[in-house]
């Protein structure tokens, strides 16, 4: 099982929200293009294509489920990318910084250093009898 895997069967309630946020999401791609100032004529014809997509995916129940399943598929490897760029990025920026700076220090929080001379590495904790301690449990 991969990290990333594409839903094979969708609800009712999902696929009705496709088609608005789809929407947002193209207005909003046409909106940063005429900001980038690209011509308005191919700004124009996506917006009339997706407007468009949108009205047959309203009308039409039957390609509901193929549109949705291919932008799910298309998107797939956006979302691969990113997922692994951003754990990367938190494992090397911030997770090892906090790693080294701990041995630097010589803080060890699981206290596993080796020592010839103990005969134990047990460690006694006072058993308490009160119930009410179940419900603090952190």
């Amino acid at each position: 099982m991969g990290m990333i895997e594409v839903k094979k069967t969708f609800s009712r309630n999902e696929l009705l929200w496709f088609g608005p946020l789809f929407a947002v999401f193209m207005g909003i791609i046409c909106w940063i293009l005429w900001r980038c100032g690209v011509p308005s004529t191919p700004i124009a014809l996506l917006a009339v294509a997706v407007f468009m997509l949108i009205v047959l995916y309203y009308l039409v129940p039957a390609i509901q489920r193929p549109v949705y399943r291919g932008w799910m598929f298309s998107v797939l490897p956006v979302g691969w990318v990113v997922s692994h760029v951003l754990l990367t990025l938190i494992y090397y920026l911030l997770l090892t910084p906090i790693g080294l700076i701990m041995r630097i220090v010589g803080y060890d929080p699981m206290q596993r250093k080796l020592e010839k001379n103990k005969q134990t590495y047990w460690i006694a904790r006072q058993e308490e009898n009160d119930p009410k301690r179940y419900f603090k449990q952190y």
